[in-house]
């Protein structure tokens, strides 16, 4: 197959799966949060619970989760969902984040152009023959823990079209957490009837 075929191929495919998963209202019909639907966003005061010790490289501020495992960004395909912990500043030496519960203060969704605050900038990369720039919309959770106070956020994305939609799920989220860590939704009610699906506002215009 040659390389734009395969191109088109990989971004009909994922016009199907986002139209798919773009029906899928915020919450289902009994009432319960509908983790598969990119319009239930992650509620204030869920926790984030690391089960395993990570250890961030020198001169970073991220680990990577994907599939279940934790990762540097160079091994992240940014096709699929993924999930960036960020500490508040990078160091010379590696950084260490123990098994803890991490309260979730904020949530909000924001246009990046870099991937899940990578160190690396992709826009030019990504640059079609058109010169319109990709970028992602992704779910930003600042974390919260007395024992470490240096652990602030937690990004979850992954590429996809249309750019203007979340392309990332709770469910998501918890496929590219694995065993690692625990994602436990604070209780919500559904809204009321006529009060919209759920779709949360967005922030932000990248950076």
């Amino acid at each position: 197959m040659q390389p734009n075929m395969e191109g088109a191929v990989r971004i009909g495919l994922l016009v199907c799966v986002v139209l798919l998963v773009g029906c899928q209202p915020a919450y289902l019909k009994d009432g319960r949060p509908n983790e598969r639907s990119p319009y239930f966003e992650v509620p204030v005061e869920s926790r984030f619970v690391l089960h395993q010790t990570l250890t961030i490289r020198p001169y970073s501020r991220n680990i990577f989760f994907q599939r279940g495992q934790a990762m540097p960004f160079y091994d992240v395909n940014e096709f699929i969902e993924y999930c960036a912990l960020t500490t508040y500043a990078q160091r010379q030496v590696p950084q260490t984040i123990k098994p803890d519960t991490f309260i979730v203060t904020r949530v909000y969704r924001e246009y990046l152009y870099q991937l899940a605050s990578a160190p690396v900038m992709v826009a030019q990369m990504m640059q079609d023959d058109d010169g319109d720039t990709w970028h992602v919309l992704a779910t930003q959770m600042e974390l919260q823990s007395k024992n470490q106070p240096d652990v602030i956020r937690m990004t979850c994305a992954a590429w996809g079209l249309p750019q203007d939609i979340s392309n990332v799920t709770v469910a998501g989220i918890r496929k590219s957490l694995g065993d690692l860590a625990t994602l436990e939704l604070a209780d919500i009610k559904a809204p009321q009837a006529g009060s919209g699906n759920g779709q949360p506002p967005r922030k932000g215009s990248g950076y």
